[in-house]
């Protein structure tokens, strides 16, 4: 027989209680220059956040936004997308002019120029992904050198080599990827046509419907997408085959992103303000304390609680803008599955350094660790444990270490 209790741990204050995890209450800008930000991007945990911005240097940060500096030798450019292995190790960078790829593997210390369109000159951007691990990349270029749009690449080992995908030529504006690579999305812009093309084997063939939204993001194991356009944001389960608008805004920004936890329940929409969803799009509630603004960037930690976004201009002046951060909150929360007939607990990688632990009587103050943990999974960027027969009641939580 199996006893199991399982229940949350939490720790730090609520921030805006209605939507969950917000960028508005206690919402701090952070220490950085004030510029024309463009993209941002978090490693799992929410810890390391690489941002860029138009003409400007790449930024990092390691303390989920409260300190930044300059990341590096990374030039000075004009970035049009940003993306970072789970650990925050391998980062790329893709620039709007010039050099189309800068590719760091040490945490943006250093950062050398890759990619297969090194001799092009793209025009108004290229859009990286990458898996958890940082080995797969998607790489989207708007067009080139006056060419009816640009092409898109991938590759299987961080970017030293790389293979045309097997899809026509397009504006490309915004690609996602699953944290294995296998699930691929990628928006072309609506001026031209555009339209969504997704893959389910590694980009190896794609498949491509009507629709023209212009910023897209995945969930950790690709069971869902998002994408959006000018206020309209639609999710698909079944890789693309079919789609719902989950919400419509009653008017379109040009400047916008979307984001999406690691298990898809979490959706955090820029566009003009921020629009937060705890239930994958059934329900949104709109953080009126965030500063309104263009939302050219959101990135969110795997477990949906360390938010961080960029601005390209302050308070909707036409200034430039700057970076945002919310102070964390988090609260784990303990899964129970069966795998392969084998009882499991479960847990998004979360933004704090917690651990499980294990209690017969939770009344006993003693709590001892739990030692056979599986680590964390990066199909779904969870982490699991095996659970055994008992007599007994198990008491399980999250704690910090």
């Amino acid at each position: 027989m199996i006893r199991i209790l399982a229940f949350t741990f939490s720790v730090g204050v609520v921030l805006f209680a209605s939507a969950g995890h917000a960028l508005g209450n206690n919402c701090i800008q952070a220490i950085a220059p004030s510029a024309y930000w463009t993209t941002i991007c978090s490693s799992a945990d929410g810890l390391k956040l690489l941002a860029g911005g138009n003409l400007i240097n790449l930024w990092i940060s390691t303390n989920s936004g409260v300190t930044w500096m300059v990341a590096g030798n990374s030039p000075n450019e004009a970035w049009h997308s940003v993306a970072s292995s789970a650990d925050g190790t391998k980062l790329f960078a893709g620039a709007a002019v010039g050099v189309a790829m800068w590719i760091s593997d040490d945490s943006g210390l250093t950062w050398r120029a890759g990619g297969p369109f090194m001799n092009e000159v793209p025009q108004q951007g290229t859009s990286v992904a990458c898996s958890a691990d940082g080995t797969k990349l998607v790489a989207a270029v708007f067009d080139i050198g006056g060419s009816p749009g640009g092409p898109i690449y991938l590759s299987p080992n961080s970017g030293i080599t790389w293979t045309q995908a097997n899809v026509p030529s397009n504006y490309w504006t915004s690609v996602a990827s699953s944290a294995d690579g296998s699930k691929l999305i990628a928006a072309a812009n609506y001026d031209s046509g555009g339209g969504l093309y997704t893959s389910t084997n590694f980009g190896i063939t794609w498949m491509s419907n009507n629709l023209a939204p212009k910023w897209v993001a995945a969930s950790a194991d690709g069971s869902e997408f998002v994408a959006v356009n000018g206020g309209e944001v639609l999710t698909t389960t079944n890789g693309g085959v079919t789609w719902r608008t989950v919400l419509t805004l009653p008017q379109s920004f040009f400047y916008e992103s979307i984001a999406v936890s690691a298990d898809g329940t979490e959706l955090i929409l820029g566009a003009g303000g921020i629009y937060i969803s705890t239930n994958s799009g059934s329900a949104w509630a709109q953080d009126t304390n965030a500063p309104s603004t263009s939302w050219n960037g959101i990135s969110v930690s795997a477990d949906g609680s360390k938010l961080a976004g960029v601005s390209q201009a302050a308070g909707g002046s036409g200034g430039a803008g700057g970076i945002f951060f919310p102070q964390p909150f988090f609260t784990p929360v303990l899964n129970f599955t069966l795998l392969g007939g084998q009882p499991m607990l479960s847990w998004v990688v979360p933004s704090a350094d917690f651990i499980l632990q294990q209690n017969l009587d939770p009344a006993i103050t003693k709590w001892l660790v739990v030692t056979n943990l599986r680590g964390a999974n990066l199909r779904n960027l969870s982490g699991t444990v095996s659970v055994y027969p008992s007599n007994n009641w198990n008491f399980y939580r999250l704690a910090p270490r």
